[in-house]
């Protein structure tokens, strides 16, 4: 379940899975995930796999948040290029699109992947918080294709909620990255796209383009 806005008819909604935590609680997931799996951090090989790769990020992660005199000001300006790192904007851009991202041009594509990759900082890492020490369950690592894998994992918030969450990676040039995100069974991609395609069948990537540079502005304007 999304949350819309009922001014306008191309709009993007803000991804929150309501069947698993109430909307002021959503946003506190993913920095609880990150700060978890600092818990069971080890040294990371040359080439990191998914798992590894997360305890890495999540390391550095803790170490902006527990920095002395940290502040959520201070904590959101840190950890967002580290998402910038762990994350591969065009992947997840073109997955969210789908298929529609083979009509836009070049350039359009270039702008899309920078409206997207604001709009996921602006969700993620404008609500990270320091303190959060959740009690995390790892599961194994699946393996959804020889080149992409999801790493699963269950955790216990700070108020007793259990959330089941999985990261999903794909092997790129530059390493494995992150390109999808899976709440309960929800996932970031396959939400977008449904958005993306109902926009895209109306409005074409300009259409697409429009709800994007809409959304941005929408939260910039909020407190």
């Amino acid at each position: 379940m999304t949350r819309r806005d009922p001014r306008s008819s191309e709009h993007l909604d803000v991804f929150i899975p309501m069947n698993a935590l109430s909307p002021s609680r959503y946003w506190l997931v993913l920095p609880a995930i990150f700060s978890a799996f600092a818990l069971g951090a080890v040294a990371a090989p040359t080439t990191p796999e998914p798992a590894d790769l997360l305890r890495q990020a999540v390391g550095e992660v803790l170490a902006i948040s527990n920095a002395p005199g940290a502040t959520p000001a201070s904590v959101r300006a840190g950890v967002r290029p580290l998402l910038e790192t762990y994350f591969d904007p065009l992947l997840m851009t073109r997955r969210s699109i789908g298929p529609g991202w083979r009509e836009f041009t070049v350039s359009q594509q270039q702008r899309a992947v920078t409206l997207f990759t604001e709009l996921v900082l602006q969700s993620y890492a404008d609500k990270f918080t320091p303190g959060l020490h959740p009690v995390v369950v790892y599961r194994a690592t699946v393996e959804l294709a020889p080149n992409r894998q999801e790493v699963p994992m269950s955790m216990t918030t700070d108020d007793g909620q259990i959330v089941g969450v999985a990261f999903r990676f794909e092997r790129t040039a530059a390493g494995w990255r992150i390109y999808d995100i899976v709440v309960e069974g929800v996932s970031l991609v396959a939400n977008y796209r449904s958005q993306f395609d109902s926009i895209f069948q109306t409005g074409g990537a300009d259409g697409v383009l429009s709800a994007l540079e809409s959304k941005i502005e929408e939260n910039r304007s909020k407190p």
